[in-house]
């Protein structure tokens, strides 16, 4: 199993502003959004890099069915590349999406490294498979990716599969489709006058300086 960073580790925001795994835009801006809210600063985190995704094709893969498939895989590599920088110095990587589909980029830097779990928490199962998803969109089959249910040149990243094994994920995922999110992005953003976070008072370790990686 990974041995995860210890107790009291200072988090590192990976920025990964990936819309590929939905036919509709928007959440790309979803991580500059809760920084602009003060998450960064509520837990006393550094920004470590942000992860550029490629130009979506917008089309349906012939060899997977996965909207964007051979961009979604691409990026899954780079993602894991820079979260896997954060892990080698001993923090706790923050990926801030994104759509649904860059838990393959995290799940693949800790299967480099050994074996982890996953508790996956969701609006949806994300399990389908892309015959049976209608947009073939990967925000939808992301869970059933990692965990080797799903076509080779999306789900066998690097010959890895599964990234997480099945008896070593948890899922808790809701039926509803309502979501609360307008009421959270209407609130204000804190206040810099607000108490410091209880995350400021662990000790931070030494960190390299923050710097994009090659796209």
């Amino acid at each position: 199993m990974f041995d995860p960073p210890a107790v009291g580790s200072r988090f590192a925001v990976v920025r990964a502003p990936s819309g590929l795994g939905l036919r509709a835009s928007g959440v790309e801006g979803l991580g500059d959004a809760l920084l602009g809210h003060g998450l960064a600063q509520a837990l006393c985190a550094r920004i470590a890099t942000s992860v550029a995704p490629p130009p979506a094709s917008g089309l349906r893969d012939a060899a997977s069915g996965v909207l964007n498939g051979p961009e979604v895989a691409t990026y899954a590599v780079s993602l894991a590349d820079a979260v896997g920088v954060v892990l080698d110095v001993g923090e706790v990587p923050l990926v801030l999406g994104g759509d649904c589909s860059v838990l393959l980029g995290g799940a693949l830097a800790l299967r480099r490294r050994g074996a982890a779990g996953l508790l996956f928490l969701d609006g949806h199962a994300d399990f389908y498979q892309p015959s049976a998803e209608p947009s073939g969109e990967a925000a939808s089959m992301d869970l059933a990716f990692a965990t080797g249910h799903g076509p080779p040149a999306v789900g066998d990243l690097e010959g890895r599969s599964p990234l997480v094994r099945a008896e070593h994920a948890a899922s808790s995922a809701s039926a509803t489709r309502r979501s609360r999110l307008a009421t959270v992005a209407s609130r204000s953003p804190p206040s810099s006058s607000r108490s410091t976070s209880p995350w400021c008072a662990r000790p931070a370790r030494a960190a390299p300086p923050s710097s994009p990686l090659p796209t």
